[in-house]
């Protein structure tokens, strides 16, 4: 949003923008959806739930210490910090890069980036729905479908970024690598 509205309308419109949005998305959220019932959707809960009982469990405090003593689960927890700070930094950065290094103007690398943001956004929800089929499916490959995505993510962000792109090209090639 800043890479788009902030060169022709400054710097503070965008955060006015976004806010707005917000708000709005906010008010329609409230007005379209209704709370799930809690253990609604746990397969062990639903002969009871049928029956009447309401589950009211609630995680506690000292319930989290738990998940450290599990080794399985530390072991996701060690990883996910160095594995998630890489994409995190890169899309922050991203935008300068092609606006500094790539010499793009700042609306071009914004809508790369936003390309790039977008396919993030519809690969989590494939992913997603690809990661339940896995849990729920006679082999349970989750952690292999989890390795490969990730490891296929990132072949398109390297041919991204060693893209020999001039400022005044096409942006059709990149936008595809992105999306």
């Amino acid at each position: 949003m800043a890479g788009l509205v902030g060169p022709s309308a400054g710097w503070r419109m965008p955060f006015f923008y976004v806010a707005g949005s917000a708000f709005v998305s906010i008010a329609l959220f409230a007005l379209v959806t209704r709370e799930p019932r809690r253990g609604g959707q746990e397969a062990g809960l639903q002969k009871a739930m049928e029956a009447g009982v309401v589950y009211e469990e609630r995680i506690r405090l000292a319930d989290l210490a738990d998940l450290f003593r599990v080794r399985s689960s530390l072991l996701i927890y060690l990883q996910a910090l160095p594995g998630t700070i890489p994409w995190g930094v890169l899309f922050v950065y991203l935008n300068d890069f092609y606006h500094h290094d790539k010499g793009f103007s700042v609306e071009k690398a914004t809508l790369l980036v936003m390309a790039i943001g977008l396919a993030a956004i519809v690969g989590s929800f494939l992913g997603g729905l690809l990661g339940q089929q896995a849990i729920t499916g006679p082999l349970a490959p989750c952690p292999c479908l989890c390795a490969a995505t990730t490891t296929a993510g990132v072949i398109p962000m390297a041919l991204l970024v060693q893209y020999p792109v001039t400022p005044d090209g096409s942006l059709t090639v990149p936008l595809l690598w992105g999306a």
